[in-house]
């Protein structure tokens, strides 16, 4: 048999937790809807005090607003990850659905490769295909204003995600808040209170995005019990791509398989994201040009321009950032002499 492909392994692997997710029971207010607009603030607030977390009812709005619920966004819109990735998704994803479990400090999951290869992706397809919560942060929630005031957010975040659970908490571009610099006491306090939403109470999924994880602290990188490299797409793929970007874009083509195997071929190095944005500017232009008439399906001749004016937006310094080289040493006027000798210059101010 033929080895299943990583889409129908997840989908297969959800299909195998379909009962597992319907034994979560999600607090009284939680459950009347899922968007923020639906839960108390009030409620939410006198909850948490009720477990000795005071939280004012502002950050409360605030971590709220981050929260969405993906719909239609599957699996099958992943690329990039391998068929060996998928038993840390699983073990993540089983400690969110059973918060009576205990579960240690290492619940987080690492998501790190070049940018635009289906990191956020999963994370809406995981959201969408099971009910979850969607929190979406970036490093600036994290770092902006005093370290009092991102204590207080960090607090706030990681207990309204449980709060709220089951959820998942997305950090894009998360070696931007996690990297250890001189901000020591934002860090330490990530680390004290991280078990707070994704550890011991579970009903939190944190998932970290980046494609430089060089730099994040080790303490915090300890804390993701799993880690998962994406990849640029490979040519089977970008085919995949190419034509959901089409459908996306609310389009049909008659391109033909000689055609859909040429744009795959010349956009070797685009990114999942670099082929999506080449066919929305396809579609723009079409939008522009027969506004107000029926949609005509996409031929390869839409393509040719913007094939040959688009570069990948990948470049190596994205993933692996390279090391600062060491300073030399600054030579002595002998050194510089015997330097010079060796090469057979004349030193300075002499003729011959």
């Amino acid at each position: 048999d033929s080895e299943p492909t990583p889409a129908a392994a997840i989908a297969a692997l959800f299909n195998a937790l379909k009962e597992q997710i319907n034994e979560v029971r999600l607090s009284e207010h939680v459950s009347q809807g899922r968007s923020s607009e639906s839960i108390p603030v009030a409620a939410l607030a006198a909850e948490l005090t009720s477990k000795g977390i005071s939280i004012s009812e502002e950050r409360i709005t605030e971590v709220l607003s981050m929260m969405s619920a993906p719909q239609g966004v599957t699996f099958d819109q992943v690329h990039g990850v391998d068929i060996q990735t998928l038993e840390g998704v699983k073990d993540a994803l089983h400690q969110t659905l059973h918060p009576d479990e205990r579960l240690s400090s290492t619940s987080g999951l690492l998501l790190y490769g070049p940018p635009g290869c289906g990191k956020t992706l999963l994370a809406q397809a995981l959201a969408s295909q099971k009910g979850l919560k969607l929190f979406v942060v970036d490093a600036p929630f994290f770092s902006s204003g005093t370290p009092d005031q991102q204590c207080e957010r960090i607090t706030a975040l990681w207990a309204v995600c449980q709060a709220v659970g089951p959820s998942i908490l997305f950090i894009d571009e998360c070696d931007g808040c996690f990297k250890n610099v001189h901000n020591s006491t934002r860090i330490s306090h990530i680390k004290k209170t991280w078990q707070t939403a994704g550890g011991g109470g579970g009903r939190c999924l944190i998932i970290g995005a980046t494609n430089n994880p060089g730099v994040i602290d080790a303490g915090i990188m300890s804390r993701f019990g799993e880690k998962i490299e994406f990849h640029l797409p490979d040519a089977d793929a970008r085919v995949k791509i190419w034509e959901q970007s089409i459908h996306q874009m609310g389009y049909t083509h008659e391109l033909s398989n000689d055609e859909i195997t040429r744009l795959s071929a010349d956009s070797e190095g685009w990114s999942g994201r670099d082929i999506y944005l080449c066919v929305e500017k396809v579609a723009m232009r079409m939008n522009r040009l027969h506004k107000g008439t029926p949609k005509s399906p996409l031929k390869f001749a839409n393509f040719e321009e913007h094939l040959s004016n688009t570069k990948p937006s990948r470049q190596d310094a994205d993933v692996t950032p390279q090391p600062r080289q060491p300073p030399q040493p600054r030579l002595t006027a002998g050194q510089k002499r015997q330097e010079r000798q060796r090469r057979g210059q004349q030193p300075s101010g002499k003729r011959q």
